[in-house]
């Protein structure tokens, strides 16, 4: 693993480089206050219950903060200052339930990619904190009404719903609902539990919902044709954000298993998308990292490979260090993927799966998976201070084909026939 470290410079002296690292929004024009009726007509982004030790909490406070798309992120020098925009707040219910809602349209250019959002998600009562990382994407409208979804499900489940325990630190999420469902049989390496980090609520949670309500109330107020938003620097997150240093390490995002007499070709085309794990540390040392939710990239390039054997496949992801400061309380570190630089970088050979649920021979033909959701591979990126989970969709930008050679084979799936499941493999006949 090839990691490429450099000093943070003192941010006294690095104030220049945030200067020329900041980012914009797309938008112009005065700050206009929508009415609440028009924040409650924005699409619902999140979902979700807050709790402490099991119980609903009435009252809490949840709150979405934009980070910049990971291009934008990525071109961020090391000491450069990370603009986070938070966009949207919202009160618990007697229920201990929530929901975000962020206009799907009018979000500046340097926050939203192919229609996806990274956000991280503070929910707090008046004595803790937690917060957790997730993409969310535009799904296409019904009757002209936008509306948001997972970038892990299918646009007809709807938004994502994260829950959170703010005595336990438990938080469940889409990504770790994948992980309960399927760890047990299909996970390639031992993950991490779902447990946040907690942190005492301060006053910079107050100055976060307030600049979240303005937020929300600027980009209602432009989605409905009011006005433009041009958030200020008040509009800003109260802590500052800096990054610190780039990472570069291997993602496993699958197993292929191919055989003499049909070898697999993985296949990785333009916007392949990989959701991988962000991790989080109150004060950066080893032992206090926690798995904090996740954020999904798409791949810019394509690539090929064929395997007659059982491989674990990986790709070289960079990922951000970034340091919150500046807020009473102490600092906040948090590791988060910034881009997918090199596909297929290796595949490491490994013993072949040989339990499945269901198996069809063949002998010729041409088969391709490229339906169905691929199994989430607990642990697949090694930060060294964490192991985070990854998961890769099996969509038409990414594929396994079996060219069977004459003889005959088995093509097998892990839960379903080879076509349906979330794994497949193949077997000699």
């Amino acid at each position: 693993m090839r990691t490429h470290r450099r000093r943070l410079i003192a941010l006294s002296a690095g104030l220049a480089l945030a200067a020329s690292a900041q980012v914009t929004t797309s938008v112009a024009g005065p700050l206009a206050r929508a009415t609440a009726s028009d924040i409650e007509s924005s699409a619902v982004a999140v979902t979700g219950i807050v709790r402490s030790d099991g119980q609903p909490i009435a009252g809490a406070d949840v709150v979405a903060t934009l980070w910049p798309k990971a291009d934008v992120r990525a071109r961020i020098p090391i000491g450069g200052e990370v603009k986070l925009l938070p966009v949207a707040a919202a009160r618990t219910d007697a229920t201990g339930s929530y929901k975000i809602r962020i206009p799907a349209t009018g979000i500046g250019a340097d926050y939203i990619s192919d229609g996806r959002i990274d956000l991280d998600l503070t929910a707090a009562d008046k004595n803790a904190v937690i917060t957790q990382s997730q993409s969310v994407r535009n799904a296409p409208s019904k009757a002209g009404v936008s509306s948001w979804a997972s970038t892990l499900a299918s646009a007809s489940e709807g938004p994502p719903r994260i829950d959170f325990d703010l005595t336990t630190g438990f938080v469940s999420d889409p990504l770790s609902r994948s992980i309960r469902a399927d760890a047990t049989t299909w996970a390639m390496t031992s993950g991490q539990p779902g447990r946040n980090n907690i942190s005492q609520r301060r006053p910079w949670v107050d100055d976060l919902v307030a600049s979240a309500r303005t937020g929300q109330a600027g980009l209602a107020a432009q989605a409905i044709g009011k006005a433009g938003y041009n958030p200020g620097p008040a509009a800003y997150a109260p802590c500052k954000t800096y990054k610190t240093e780039t990472k570069s390490v291997r993602e496993t995002f699958t197993k292929v298993q191919g055989v003499s007499a049909a070898p697999v070709t993985i296949q990785q085309d333009m916007y392949s998308a990989h959701t991988l794990g962000v991790a989080a540390s109150a004060n950066g040392k080893a032992g206090s990292w926690s798995v904090s939710g996740s954020s999904t990239l798409t791949t810019g390039a394509s690539a090929s490979h064929a395997y007659a054997t059982a491989r674990n496949v990986k790709n070289q992801t960079n990922y951000g260090k970034y340091v919150q400061t500046s807020c009473a309380g102490g600092t906040k570190h948090t590791y988060r993927p910034d881009a997918i630089s090199v596909l297929i970088v290796s595949a490491v050979e490994v013993a072949p799966t040989t339990k499945f649920k269901e198996c069809t021979p063949y002998s010729s033909g041409r088969y391709v998976k490229s339906t169905q959701k691929n199994l989430t591979v607990t642990g697949g990126v090694d930060l060294d201070v964490i192991k985070v989970d990854a998961q890769a969709g099996w969509t038409t930008h990414t594929s396994m084909t079996w060219e069977p050679k004459g003889k005959k084979i088995r093509l097998c799936g892990s839960d379903n026939g080879w076509s349906a499941a979330r794994w497949a493999g193949a077997l000699p006949g």
